[in-house]
């Protein structure tokens, strides 16, 4: 797989070859000729970045965007275009690897901490949930409680200090309650929690 840094800027790129030896810095997309099962990496703040994305994204092509400034608000808006995630631009090695995986794997990626601003977001602009009833009903009280922390937007480790339990306990529930309540993820069940 060819990984393709689309950027106006070579700063980066010394960290980006660290993750993937290949890559290749694009300053000029439209003249860039990609071979099949290519991987596009775009930054934000390369000049119409959503065209170039929208572009790619027709062509079939995944396309990741980077941030130096990764917000919640930018990220809405990369994903409503069709971006196959979202990361910061100098995240670790390893982490650009896991993107890969990810998105390969037919997901789409998001960092830890946007994804628990994206939660804390829900809980602040939605109403209290109409949920049904009856799913509610098939989780534990403890399962419940970890579940409705969560969805406000608490890390494990937040909703462990509070009840006093470990972060292991807490990643049981949570993992049990998202089976029991069919979501994929903590947003999918702060959208679940306060819709």
């Amino acid at each position: 797989m060819k990984h393709f840094f689309i950027s106006r800027d070579d700063h980066c790129l010394a960290h980006w070859l660290k993750a993937f030896p290949e890559a290749v810095l694009v300053q000029q997309p439209e003249t860039t000729r990609l071979s099949e099962g290519s991987f596009i990496w775009l930054m934000d703040s390369f000049p119409q970045a959503q065209s170039v994305l929208l572009q790619f994204k027709q062509q079939g092509y995944s396309v990741m965007v980077m941030s130096l400034t990764p917000s919640v608000q930018q990220s809405l808006v990369y994903f409503a275009a069709g971006a196959s995630g979202y990361c910061h631009a100098l995240a670790a090695t390893t982490m650009l690897h896991q993107v890969v995986e990810s998105v390969q794997a037919g997901g789409i990626w998001i960092g830890a901490e946007l994804m628990q601003q994206m939660v804390q977001r829900i809980a602040q602009q939605t109403t209290p949930a109409s949920v049904i009833p009856e799913k509610l009903a098939l989780l534990t009280g403890k399962e419940r409680q970890v579940a409705e922390l969560v969805a406000q937007g608490m890390t494990n480790k937040e909703v462990a200090k509070l009840l006093n339990i470990s972060d292991r306990t807490v990643k049981a529930h949570l993992t049990v309650a998202f089976e029991k309540l069919q979501v994929r993820d903590r947003i999918h069940l702060a959208l679940l929690l306060k819709v």
